[in-house]
């Protein structure tokens, strides 16, 4: 009974999954995998990895299972870390994983990396999950979107207290030296953000949904993603359901032939895929924000 209960205390730990090696350390016998797979109680999940009956399956739930089937030493990593996070980054195509160099994994959806050494501070847990660092991510990712697009990216977890600029810099001190022209952009990023940089806005997604909220509004969601066009938006404050986005019109962030474009250009697709945008600035009243919003609301519920 021991061993059981221990077995089901490590499910629920793992996202209701279990290893073979899982059963073997509770004392039980592989007969045991074999019996529960044909009665229903349990399904394969990867090799060697096992759903318990009931556990719902989850987007988490299948990034674990990668990491199990990986070895103890594998950790979600690049996009598929940055996801766990939140980070304002694409959206993974397939699982990615950093394992030691010995080791090679065969599974179907997975991306493995190699790496020789993970610090001690860079891997943590997310939901549970093994995860490279804010700052390590950052770093691995950094050579997946554009520079100025990366410096935003860094800007957002530094207002979220996601990752602070000397780890960053550290955890990319270490990469770097092999790292060629994949780091290059976050070497700038870095350089552009001395002592004492302010990211602006620390509070502004938490501010308007408060201001919705007290007004009576349902609560938005935050950093929404969306897909559009084959493209990945991370919006601020969204009604998902509604359509609805409220987008911040910052005299910094629009500077420059690039971003203006850019943001003209994400303006556009979103509209097009049926997505009614509440333009705001620094001087937008609350009255104003809420009238606006709940009058979309409103029309989208009729």
């Amino acid at each position: 009974m021991d061993g059981e209960r221990g077995l089901l205390e490590q499910a629920a730990r793992q996202h209701g999954l279990v290893t073979l090696d899982d059963v073997r350390r509770a004392g039980l016998s592989d007969d045991i995998v074999h019996r529960r797979l044909r009665h229903g109680r349990w399904s394969l999940q990867r090799r060697g990895v096992y759903r318990v009956n009931g556990a719902p399956a989850t987007e988490a739930q299948a990034v674990m299972a990668a990491c199990l089937v990986a070895g103890p030493a594998a950790v979600a990593s690049h996009l598929t870390a940055a996801r766990l996070w939140r980070l304002r980054l694409p959206d993974p195509e397939l699982i990615e994983l950093t394992t030691p160099p010995g080791r090679r994994v065969r599974a179907e959806g997975v991306r493995q990396h190699r790496t020789p050494f993970l610090a001690r501070d860079e891997v943590h847990r997310v939901q549970g999950i093994p995860v490279t660092s804010v700052a390590r991510t950052l770093v691995d990712c950094s050579g997946r979107v554009r520079r100025r697009e990366l410096g935003r990216v860094v800007d957002d977890a530094l207002r979220r207290r996601l990752v602070r600029l000397p780890d960053l810099a550290r955890s990319h001190a270490r990469v770097a030296p092999g790292g060629g022209r994949r780091t290059a952009a976050l070497a700038r990023v870095l350089t552009e953000r001395g002592p004492g940089h302010d990211p602006g806005g620390s509070d502004r997604e938490a501010q308007v949904a408060r201001a919705l909220a007290a007004a009576g509004l349902p609560a938005p969601v935050q950093q929404h993603t969306v897909v559009v066009a084959g493209r990945t938006f991370h919006l601020d404050v969204a009604y998902p359901e509604a359509r609805v986005a409220v987008e911040f019109d910052g005299w910094d962030a629009h500077r420059g032939f690039e971003a203006f474009h850019g943001d003209r250009e994400r303006a556009r697709l979103l509209v097009a895929a049926g997505w009614r945008l509440v333009h705001v600035t620094a001087r937008t009243a609350p009255a104003d924000l809420v009238r606006d919003v709940g009058s979309l609301l409103l029309g989208r519920a009729g």
